[in-house]
């Protein structure tokens, strides 16, 4: 093809490659893609390790699957980004390590779990002692405020928490675009399209303080695409809001929250709805 249009060589973007990194004692590998977190009574194994470093529960095995990295590990492949898969405990010898480790083969990084205000919320700490510049230290998104971000060797880090769907969503808002630019694209990740609201939902006071990002059910209504809140069962499920969500609509600093009727743009997350409204016309009345 290249040939016929007369060019001899053009310029390519390799794909990029993230390290994804789990941080928890309860975890274990979903398949052998990657190891499993040592128990933190293990700290003796790891050079850079000290008493002082174990923060975890001692002599716990790892016992729940990383869900959030082959979550994001998928999220990575069908975007053109390699994902190289690992878990740390919570020890920050063992997570220093693996941070320097994955600078050996990663373009960026990113951290999972470990940035809240616990005692077990340490990456940060880790960062920290490997001499990061850190950009910005948490976000007004809701869910995922937590979120830090900065260089560390000059590779981008990006720091996320560990709930279920605010590990998605700062991942989708604010890693992935990231991640996409170093592959060359400047293509947003998510398609955009214009829904109809069916609730009513007014944000109060402190919401209104952040950006909130408000995962959706879609239906299509005639020749319009429809959205609906999940059920109560879904949003109270962690799981079950990621799994359920077929779109996110953006509410930003300031917005008074939805309303039954209006037209909203919502970001899709199942690529069933990315083709939009069937047609051009105006929304049915509500």
């Amino acid at each position: 093809m290249l040939s016929a249009t007369g060019l001899g060589s053009i310029e390519v973007y390799r794909r990029p490659i993230a390290a994804l990194i789990a941080v928890g004692n309860e975890f274990r590998g979903c398949d052998e893609d990657y190891p499993a977190a040592e128990p933190s009574g293990a700290q003796s194994r790891y050079p850079h390790g000290s008493p002082g470093d174990d923060v975890g529960r001692s002599g716990t095995e790892a016992c729940s699957p990383a869900s959030n990295l082959v979550a994001l590990a998928s999220w990575c492949r069908n975007n053109g980004i390699h994902p190289l898969l690992r878990v740390a405990g919570d020890m920050i010898g063992e997570i220093t390590r693996i941070l320097e480790q994955s600078l050996e083969t990663a373009d960026a990084i990113i951290t999972i779990g470990g940035t809240g205000e616990g005692p077990r919320d340490i990456v940060l700490r880790a960062l920290a002692e490997l001499h990061w510049d850190p950009m910005f230290k948490g976000v007004k998104l809701l869910p995922g405020r937590t979120t830090s971000f900065g260089l560390l060797k000059r590779r981008p880090v990006f720091a996320l928490p560990g709930a279920p769907v605010a590990n998605e969503t700062a991942f989708l808002l604010i890693a992935l675009p990231g991640l996409k630019r170093l592959a060359g694209s400047i293509e947003p990740p998510l398609f955009d399209v214009p829904v109809q609201i069916t609730w009513e939902d007014p944000r109060s006071p402190e919401r209104s303080r952040f950006t909130e990002a408000l995962r959706i059910r879609i239906t299509r209504g005639g020749p319009w695409l429809l959205a609906r809140p999940l059920s109560k069962a879904r949003a109270r499920g962690r799981l079950a809001a990621l799994a359920g969500a077929h779109g996110i609509i953006l509410l930003g600093p300031g917005d008074p929250g939805v309303s039954r009727g209006e037209v909203r743009h919502a970001l899709v997350l199942d690529p069933r709805w990315a083709g939009g409204p069937a047609s051009a016309n105006q929304p049915p009345e509500a």
